[in-house]
């Protein structure tokens, strides 16, 4: 059974669970992505955003923590990504 909910809360991007036996799937406009392949690519959007913006980070939860973060303001960002 499919399970769908919104990605970071990305409005339009539903996140589709298929079960541990495969990847996760994105979908935007009908079209299906693959999870870790655009978490992969945006992650590196925000790698360079934090360091333009010379943010200080703690540890590696702080990374997560921020990331979530960023997706949510950043929908716009996503969005292109996507295109």
């Amino acid at each position: 059974m499919e399970n769908k909910k919104l990605w970071y809360g990305v409005p339009g991007i539903k996140m589709i669970y298929h079960g541990d036996w495969a990847d996760p799937e994105l979908k935007y406009k009908g079209k299906l992505f693959n999870y870790y392949g655009i978490k992969n690519s945006l992650w590196e959007f925000y790698k360079e955003d934090l360091e333009e913006k010379l943010f200080e980070l703690i540890n590696e939860e702080n990374i997560d923590d921020g990331f979530e973060r960023w997706i949510t303001n950043n929908h716009e960002t996503v969005y292109e990504y996507l295109k």
